[in-house]
């Protein structure tokens, strides 16, 4: 099922699409009796690769998945402190001879430094921040290099604790109602992965005190030249959003 999803998640995705449009003009092509089709097919995929390497389209997408949670600012007056911070794991590559810090992907690395934002707030300097996500491919879990991370960044390592063994979103929610129960705790996540982690956290009966981060947004002025000028990050972030969207999805599929 994993490994399912994870396909359908690469076909779908925008560079997936553009890909698979592509490749289905080049095999038209060398049947060679449907060249309008060939061509009407390229056109598309042109349009596509366009819409999604500019702003504009990106931007649409995400706004929705990053507008649904407010930035955390600090518990409020008399609200309990929570049992722990977690931060939910997300891309790494291990590299010999770096430290863990350069490991992370941009989403484990912004995750990281937003758990560490939050232990500097009132009240929650002490609380134990819990690390989430599997090894993948890669000989050390993305849990234990971003521990490692906030060791080497001065957190205390008691406080410190990894969870090696999910593999995807779900898991991790079961593996955190097993540990947290329905105790309320922080939940850090990427902004626009918020709110598919908040649906499955209620799924698996916790409570999640919701702090985004890693916001994709960007700023498309129409009077910056550099606006207009296509982008492999802006099709980045396109593939940030519909992963996204694709995983709300399954979600309803499988309800």
């Amino acid at each position: 099922m994993l490994f399912l999803k994870k396909l359908l998640g690469a076909v779908l995705s925008p560079t997936g699409l553009v890909l698979t449009l592509l490749l289905a003009v080049g095999l038209l092509l060398q049947v060679g009796d449907v060249p309008r089709l060939a061509r009407g097919l390229g056109v598309v995929s042109a349009v596509l690769l366009l819409a999604f390497s500019l702003p504009w389209l990106p931007n649409a997408l995400l706004r929705p998945l990053e507008s649904r949670v407010t930035p955390f600012s600090g518990l409020e007056e008399g609200q309990p402190r929570p049992a722990a911070i977690v931060a939910l794991g997300a891309g790494h590559h291990v590299r010999a001879g770096t430290p863990p810090a350069a490991w992370l992907g941009r989403a484990a690395a912004a995750r990281l430094l937003e758990a560490l934002r939050l232990r500097s707030l009132p009240g929650l300097a002490e609380v134990p921040v819990i690390f989430t996500g599997d090894a993948g491919r890669e000989p050390v879990a993305v849990a234990e290099a971003m521990r490692r991370a906030a060791v080497s960044l001065g957190v205390p390592e008691a406080l410190l604790h990894g969870e090696t063994a999910p593999q995807d979103t779900a898991e991790e929610m079961a593996v955190l109602a097993r540990r947290l129960g329905d105790v309320p705790f922080i939940l850090v996540t990427s902004a626009a992965h918020m709110p598919r982690a908040l649906e499955l956290a209620g799924r698996a009966g916790l409570k999640p005190i919701p702090a985004p981060t890693d916001y994709r947004l960007v700023d498309a002025s129409p009077g910056r030249a550099e606006t207009w000028l296509p982008s492999v990050s802006h099709m980045q972030r396109a593939d940030h959003a519909l992963h996204e969207f694709l995983g709300l999805l399954w979600l309803r599929i499988t309800a």
